[in-house]
């Protein structure tokens, strides 16, 4: 009888071990179960900490796009701006040289430019508290003469090569097509 009591005892014992390991699997597949909860957030957390560096990148990228384009934008808006101002003050030259000429047909257009250019230099010298031209006479023959020198500079800019590459477009046309326009 005691190795029936032996075995019993034993028995007992197995059950209540298997009880335990019974006990200790479902206190693990509760504790895979929460850790599988807290691993989804942690997950979606790594995730959106990815996805945030990429969005910071890209953030970066594009301010120095954007501040590229700007600087060029800038950039292009002063020349264009230079152009413009360069293209009416030649519009309002020719304009002013037009009207003088229907207003005094006459009249060299030369002698009031000079006049004009010559006041107008020392009102800007005037208001920018800096000292005028100097006398009228002196600046106007310093002014002629820097015109004739800059016209003798054009003239031997030209090169003789250049006008063989133009040939005269009149040279094979009939002497009776041809005309002659006279500017004066």
């Amino acid at each position: 009888m005691e190795q029936a009591e032996k075995t019993k005892a034993l028995q007992q014992q197995i059950d209540q071990l298997k009880n335990q390991v019974d006990q200790l699997q479902a206190s693990l597949d509760d504790a895979n179960k929460k850790l599988e909860e807290q691993n989804e957030p942690l997950q979606r957390l790594s995730k959106a900490e990815t996805e945030n560096g990429r969005l910071a990148k890209e953030n970066e990228r594009l301010r120095k796009e954007a501040a590229a384009a700007n600087e060029n934008f800038k950039a292009t808006l002063e020349s264009e701006q230079e152009r413009l101002i360069e293209e009416n003050e030649h519009d309002c030259a020719n304009r002013m040289q037009r009207a003088f000429s229907f207003i005094h047909p006459e009249a060299d257009f030369t002698v009031w430019e000079l006049a004009f250019k010559y006041s107008n230099l020392a009102i800007l010298a005037e208001e920018a508290n800096k000292p005028g031209p100097g006398s009228y006479d002196a600046w106007v023959r310093e002014e002629i003469a820097r015109r004739q020198a800059e016209a003798a500079k054009e003239e031997e800019v030209v090169p003789e090569a250049d006008a063989t590459a133009r040939p005269d477009p009149t040279q094979n046309q009939p002497e009776e097509d041809r005309f002659t326009v006279r500017l004066e």
